[in-house]
């Protein structure tokens, strides 16, 4: 009868280990979930920015572009005249 207590408190003690090592395994790699979802955030924001500021580049280029293009054609008129 002792030996199956024994034993049972033995199978107790490395069930209780393997949960215990469970646990800090999840947490383990709940931390590196967070920790890469919060990398992608900071990247995905930055490229966001970026793709801002491309824009509002393209939208100065595209009026100076218009504005060049009205230039010529008028400065074009003129010398018809």
């Amino acid at each position: 009868m002792d030996r199956l207590k024994e034993e049972n408190e033995l199978l107790q003690e490395q069930l209780r280990i393997e949960k215990e090592t469970g646990w800090k395994s999840v947490v383990k790699w709940k931390s590196k979930f967070e920790e890469s979802q919060s990398q992608l955030k900071k990247e995905l924001m930055l490229r966001d920015q970026q793709l801002k500021d491309i824009a509002a580049s393209l939208l100065v280029l595209e009026g100076q572009l218009q504005e060049n293009i009205k230039n010529h054609k008028i400065s074009d008129t003129d010398t018809l005249s």
